[in-house]
Order: C-alpha cells, then sequence, then structure tokens
C-alpha cells in the first residue's frame, strides 16, 4: 500500500512540474498554426479607432511575419525564438496608403518594441521586457 502511494505522489509530482515548465512557452507551431488578431493594444481594449480593419499578425514556418496595420499591409522577419520566450522583428515594411485617425504607428511601434512573447491560454501575448504591449486571439 505504501509503494502505491508512493508511486501516485511521484507521479503526480511529474505531472505538475511538466505542466509548469511549459506554462506560456511559444513555439513556432503555436505561432504558426493560425492568424492572431489584435485583442490589446497598450493595454487599451477599445480597438475602434481601427475603423477600416482590426491589426492581424500572421507568423509563417520560415520566419517570416505579415499582417495589416488597421490600414496598411506589412511584412518582415521574427528573429531569436526561445524556449524562454525571446523574440524580435526585423525589416518589417509596410504599404503607404494614408488612413486618417488610424493608430497604426502606435501599433507599428509596439511591435518594433516587442522582445518577449508568451502564450496564455487562447491569447498571444506581446511583451516589451516584463510590460505587456499587446495581446492577439486567433482571428475568426
Amino acid at each position: 500500500m505504501k509503494q502505491i502511494k508512493f508511486f501516485s505522489v511521484v507521479t503526480i509530482a511529474a505531472l505538475l512540474a511538466a505542466c509548469s515548465c511549459t506554462k506560456g512557452k511559444v513555439s513556432k507551431k503555436d505561432l504558426t498554426q493560425r492568424v492572431w488578431q489584435l485583442q490589446s493594444l497598450n493595454n487599451n481594449t477599445d480597438l475602434s479607432a481601427f475603423s477600416r480593419e482590426i491589426p492581424y499578425i500572421k507568423f509563417d514556418e520560415d520566419g517570416r511575419v505579415s499582417g495589416n496595420t488597421g490600414c496598411n499591409n506589412y511584412s518582415g522577419a521574427y528573429n531569436n525564438l526561445t524556449e524562454q520566450g525571446a523574440i524580435s522583428f526585423s525589416k518589417v515594411m509596410a504599404t503607404k496608403m494614408y488612413c486618417e485617425g488610424i493608430p497604426e504607428n502606435e501599433f507599428l511601434k509596439a511591435l518594433d518594441e516587442t522582445n518577449g512573447i508568451k502564450k496564455e491560454k487562447d491569447e498571444l501575448v506581446f511583451l516589451k521586457d516584463n510590460t505587456t504591449v499587446m495581446i492577439f486571439v486567433a482571428k475568426q
């Protein structure tokens, strides 16, 4: 009986440890399985200023990223994706269509400043150091 209890305790401890070590981590597969739509920008969930389209981001397996800023299309590269959640974006270029009142510069600045990424439930959280700058959810 003692052996069964010991085995049960060890098994449960191992399962809990396995769950906690992957919490928040993002794999390339997590990123590339869907298109991600902006839900929050700099802690603001009121995205009504994006009157044309809500910004989104799409990650490709080959390290490319593309999407829409709410006005213009953009593309670039994502680099340095690590198990610890580090990420960077480079060579991001956008079309230059004029869209009055749409805060696309704020979106692009947040993307440029992002140096970390984590997954919480169904959300993809972009971080500048340890501060949330953007939150994305799967695009419907």
